[in-house]
């Protein structure tokens, strides 16, 4: 949610002023609203994501010509929200 976010954003301004001086490091409103305009224009990443409830499923997606996507990823236990939290800021602050 947005404390957990609050809370890496921050996390992350400060390691980037301990290792640049707080002079280097400008912040704006967290969570302020921003109007954005973006133009993509290049390659697309699409990340496939297997889990065993969805590949027991009779009918698998196909790729043209017939071929049936498989993801070869080991499905993995799901985390909690303060482990992701935790992993997340350990990530941040290393």
């Amino acid at each position: 949610g947005g404390d957990q976010a609050q809370e890496l954003y921050e996390a992350f301004i400060k390691k980037l002023a301990a290792s640049d001086g707080p002079k280097a490091v400008a912040t704006g409103v967290f969570g302020a609203m921003m109007q954005v305009e973006l133009c993509n224009d290049g390659p697309v990443t699409v990340e496939l994501v297997s889990s065993p409830e969805a590949s027991a499923t009779p009918s698998a997606p196909s790729a043209p010509g017939g071929a049936t996507l498989k993801s070869t990823a080991t499905p993995k236990t799901p985390k909690t929200s303060a482990e992701s939290r935790q992993e997340s800021l350990e990530t941040i602050l290393a």
